[in-house]
């Protein structure tokens, strides 16, 4: 898990919490993408296919990835209340993803996007620091960026063991990764974020 509350920040706050690398990334990504707009979108079985197969086609992390679930499925959890989707729009959609609701918090699922042809853009990136400042902005919740273990405190020790999310870590503020033991003793219990307390006196 890699979480951030989003109802605990203010835009201002957390791109000024952000190590000084993260923020002249996020500067350079804006500039870079200046002329599109990041909004929640309708939902469109087509569309939605399109970039979902896009993102099948493109290697992840060095090898080729599939979805664990049929465009299908995501289009009934839409449905249900439980998508959150976006896209990012110049002319035409040049990159979507989404947020899955996981019982009390928001599972973010990877941007997708034309990487061959695009790259210049960093638009992966950019996706994701849209996506936290829509949440910050609209008071979401947790969303978690995923990977890694169920248990915050130990995710933030050990975060360098892990070669998929430790990315991710750019966009997690430096208050709480230079303080681990100071966040909330969060894990995943029964596909709930719960504060585990300790019994201790």
């Amino acid at each position: 898990m890699v979480i951030i509350d989003c109802n605990e920040w203010t835009k201002n706050g957390y791109l000024g919490d952000l190590s000084k690398r993260a923020r002249q990334e996020y500067r350079l990504c804006s500039e870079r993408n200046q002329d599109l707009i990041y909004r929640q979108a309708d939902w469109d079985t087509d569309k939605v296919r399109e970039f979902m197969n896009l993102w099948e086609k493109q290697l992840v992390r060095g090898k080729p990835i599939q979805w664990a679930y049929p465009v299908e499925t995501v289009e009934r959890w839409y449905a249900e209340g439980k998508i959150l989707l976006f896209e990012a729009v110049k002319r035409n959609t040049v990159a979507m993803h989404f947020l899955k609701r996981e019982g009390n918090y928001w599972e973010a699922q990877p941007p997708m996007w034309d990487k061959a042809n695009l790259a210049y853009r960093h638009l992966g990136t950019w996706m994701w620091y849209q996506v936290i400042l829509y949440g910050i902005e609209n008071k979401i919740g947790i969303i978690n960026l995923g990977g890694g273990v169920d248990k915050w405190r130990e995710m933030l020790h050990t975060r360098d063991q892990y070669a998929n999310p430790k990315y991710k870590f750019r966009f997690i503020p430096r208050s709480i990764k230079d303080n681990p033991d100071l966040q909330p003793n969060y894990e995943i219990i029964n596909g709930n974020i719960r504060e585990i307390h300790s019994n201790l006196t």
